[in-house]
């Protein structure tokens, strides 16, 4: 057969026919790539609810590893620890810890170690801390100091006596101590030897 032949043949049918066709082929390869297209953006979609969880689990790993090392501080940053350890040494008494003994010469020791109380407060506030594991580890500190040192208020185990800073000054440290009031738990830390237990 001859190419003329397949000419005359092709002009012999109507040309809406070979419009049709053509609409049906492209239907057929826009429906096929839409299937594609599709799968391809469900796969993306997986991609971007995997990434999501593993940038999650990250920010929870680094919030953890950051409330550790505020944590630590208390045992290791020597501004924190002497301001304990004169605090504990000046209020130590037979019945439990005696803040009735400190006066404005203790005033510097008590702000600084209310300072770092502050500082978790604020890091819990701006939620770039783990509130979990921080509760766990200083709840009772943060309970004892705020109401002996701060408000003024004794406890079973201390004596408070007037506050030797100003209360609104430390604001979320307060707001802090009401939080953890409502339920008690049993830390898995303890500041023991530390005059805050």
């Amino acid at each position: 057969m001859d190419f003329q032949a397949l000419l005359d043949q092709l002009n012999k049918f109507d040309p809406l026919y070979f419009v049709a066709v053509a609409c049906l082929l492209i239907a057929i390869a826009i429906f096929r790539m839409a299937g594609k297209i599709s799968r391809k953006i469900e796969k993306l979609l997986k991609e971007m609810e995997r990434a999501s969880d593993n940038i999650t689990v990250a920010d929870e790993s680094r919030k953890r590893e950051a409330t550790l090392h505020v944590v630590r501080r208390f045992e290791s940053d020597p501004e924190v620890r002497n301001a304990v350890r004169h605090i504990w040494d000046k209020t130590k008494a037979q019945n439990g810890t005696d803040y009735t003994l400190l006066d404005q010469d203790d005033r510097f020791q008590v702000i600084s170690f209310l300072n770092y109380l502050d500082g978790v407060a604020v890091g819990l506030k701006q939620a770039v801390l783990d509130a979990t594991v921080a509760r766990e580890y200083l709840q009772h500190v943060v309970h004892k100091s705020v109401l002996g040192l701060l408000l003024g208020q004794s406890g079973d185990s201390w004596t408070a006596g007037p506050s030797l800073v100003e209360p609104d000054k430390f604001e979320n440290l307060i707001l802090l101590q009401k939080r953890w009031a409502v339920e008690e738990v049993h830390p898995l830390f303890r500041m023991i030897g530390h005059g805050v237990t």
